[in-house]
């Protein structure tokens, strides 16, 4: 058995997890949960309250203010002005939109007024999509003799088609146009434009009934699965409304856009979050969003005492539970950041565990009469049902927990291995749920797990092993298979037990680039020559095992030499240099960076695994 299938919420590590959603082929995440999500705007969660220090560049708040700016994609936004749609359109609706732009801090260009001004009757009349008749008016362009040709269109769903009626305009610009003598126009609503007769007839100007519209500047429909999708642009009002007579499936993002000479500059855009943190490495416009490192911000936005941002956290990570059939209650992989309900049908046991942990810990946060109790406690209940499935009846290892639900190539498929710290991960959410959700019988679960790690997995000699599968034990030791047992034994009253587990440790032990940390794989025959990198995740973990095993001196020197690896935005990269083998990359992480703050919490009950 390899060494990849062991990492909980590294799922590219995993087994290479990938998702791809079209536009129009949005294959939802079926019966995507209905429990509440938080509130959401299209501004990020700014420090408040207890987490004052996130603005005041210490090194726990720059870190805590880069964690919650992964929950929007970058924004090229050049000026403070807003664009906001008249609802919250939901993700599968393909009807009309519209909203409004308000302008601050920009000078908007002159206004062009539509090609055609019908008289008031007529404007009443026209604007009937049942009007059969004549309608009169003129031409807002330069007068011309025989040049401005008045041409009727029918548009429906938001497409434009030719009405065989025309008239042509007189001298003065004046003109009268039949709308009857074309036979059956369909369904739809009239405009009216001009065509240029010298120029090839040409259309000419915005067609009536459009608005007096600013020069040079549109607002941009989009609907967002993948990445976001153009779906049309129009000109921007003067009066700050627009619409659309169309969407698609997909959330929905709107620009105001200046267009000129070959530049463009955003001037607003909306873009609604849904709480969902994403990974930095890639393309911003097709971020990920990983179910265990949602789960690590979540429980840091508890340690920071930040209610907002736990709120919005938590609303993401409900998003990304699966809300009926097979896998009802289940913590997908991974999802788009901006449409999880596209997701993947992927699940890991470990993740997920961490995930229901996270999800337990904010409810017990909330007051006993908020009304976020109910559904957050239904949602955690179906995530308990879901870990409850996953634990094995029968063979050798009878009474542990398999790693989880399919592969890209294979999602319906279950992983017969067995991971250690899956299993760690699951007894800490069990434990956990036993007094929040005052479940009996994940007390007896926790209870009975407890016992069959201690038999399976453990080996007095050299501590936890990785794993196992159906042909037997994998004896690679990973550190973070020793720190994260190191917690769960203290946890369980095994303080002796842990010390063996951490004994080991100096053997992970690594200087690079003047860091001094720990290898995620210490030298061993699986692993003979692991590559010289600290890896930041893992040291964090082992800063978090010293002061619970009581060695807060340890954890003090461990987080200062790690102290000089954080980088200038306030993250964490994965490593000090990158080791494809391991796929461990330089690239800053979430992971890393939610570990420094629950490193540093020590023994704050609001953290992880108490």
């Amino acid at each position: 058995m390899g060494t990849g299938f062991r990492w909980a919420g590294r799922l590219s590590v995993v087994l290479g997890l990938g998702t791809v959603c079209l536009l129009g082929g949005i294959a939802l995440l079926q019966g995507a949960s209905t429990a509440p999500a938080s509130p959401s705007g299209d501004a990020p969660v700014r420090p408040a309250g207890a987490v004052a220090e996130a603005a005041s560049g210490t090194a726990s708040g720059r870190a805590w203010t880069w964690l919650q700016s992964l929950t929007h994609a970058p924004s090229a936004v050049t000026t403070p002005s807003t664009i906001t749609p008249a609802r919250d359109y939901p993700v599968d609706w393909t009807g009309p939109v519209a909203g409004s732009f308000t302008l601050t801090g920009v000078t908007p260009p002159a206004t062009s007024s539509a090609a055609v001004e019908l008289d008031a009757a007529s404007t009443s009349a026209a604007r009937t999509d049942s009007f059969r008749g004549a309608v009169t008016g003129r031409v807002t362009l330069t007068p011309s003799a025989n040049r401005w040709i008045l041409q009727a269109y029918r548009v429906t769903n938001g497409e434009a088609r030719q009405y065989p009626a025309q008239a042509l305009a007189a001298a003065d610009g004046t003109f009268r146009l039949d709308l009857s003598g074309g036979g059956d126009p369909g369904s739809g609503r009239w405009e009216i434009g001009v065509l240029d007769a010298t120029a090839a007839y040409a259309p000419t100007g915005q067609r009536w009934p459009a608005a007096a519209a600013y020069t040079g500047w549109e607002v941009r429909s989009f609907a967002v699965t993948d990445r976001p999708y153009l779906l049309g642009a129009a000109p921007a009002r003067a009066d700050g409304t627009f619409e659309f007579a169309a969407s698609a499936p997909g959330r929905k993002m709107f620009q105001l856009v200046a267009v000129g000479d070959g530049r463009e500059s955003v001037l607003a855009e909306y873009r609604p979050s849904t709480g969902l943190i994403r990974t930095p490495d890639g393309h911003p416009e097709q971020a990920t969003a990983h179910a265990y490192d949602q789960a690590l911000a979540v429980q840091t936005a508890l340690v920071m005492g930040d209610g907002a941002a736990t709120d919005l956290l938590t609303g993401g990570l409900l998003r990304m539970q699966t809300g009926s059939g097979a896998q009802r209650g289940g913590f997908v992989a991974t999802a788009p950041q901006a449409t999880p309900e596209a997701a993947a049908p992927i699940y890991r046991t470990g993740g997920h565990a961490v995930a229901t942990y996270a999800l337990l810990s904010a409810i017990r946060s909330l007051p006993a009469t908020d009304p976020r109790q109910g559904p957050w406690r239904s949602a955690a209940a179906a995530a308990i049902d879901w870990l409850m499935a996953q634990r094995l009846a029968q063979g050798p290892n009878a009474g542990l927990f398999t790693g989880g639900w399919g592969t890209d190539a294979a999602p319906a498929a279950r992983i017969a291995w067995v991971s250690t710290e899956h299993n760690l991960d699951t007894w800490q959410a069990l434990d956990l749920a036993s007094s929040v959700l005052s479940c009996a019988s994940c007390r007896g679960a926790a209870d009975a797990l407890q016992a069959t790690i201690l038999q399976r997995l453990w080996q007095p000699a050299g501590g936890f092993v990785q794993g196992a599968g159906p042909d037997g034990l994998d004896t690679v030791r990973p550190l973070d298979v020793q720190t994260w047992g190191a917690i769960w034994l203290t946890r369980i009253g095994r303080g002796d037990l842990a010390a063996v587990a951490l004994a080991d440790v100096p053997a992970y032990r690594v200087t690079d680039q003047e860091i001094a940390g720990l290898l995620a794989f210490k030298p061993q025959p699986a692993i003979p020559t692991p590559a010289s990198t600290v890896w930041f995740e893992g040291t964090f973990g082992y800063a978090m095992a010293q002061v619970r095993v009581g060695d807060t001196a340890g954890q003090q020197a461990t987080l200062a030499a790690l102290a000089a690896g954080q980088r200038a935005d306030g993250s964490f990269p994965v490593a000090t240099t990158a080791d494809p083998a391991r796929e461990l990359t330089t690239q800053a992480s979430v992971a890393a960076t939610a570990w420094f703050l629950l490193a540093q919490a020590g023994e704050d009950p609001r953290g992880l695994w108490f």
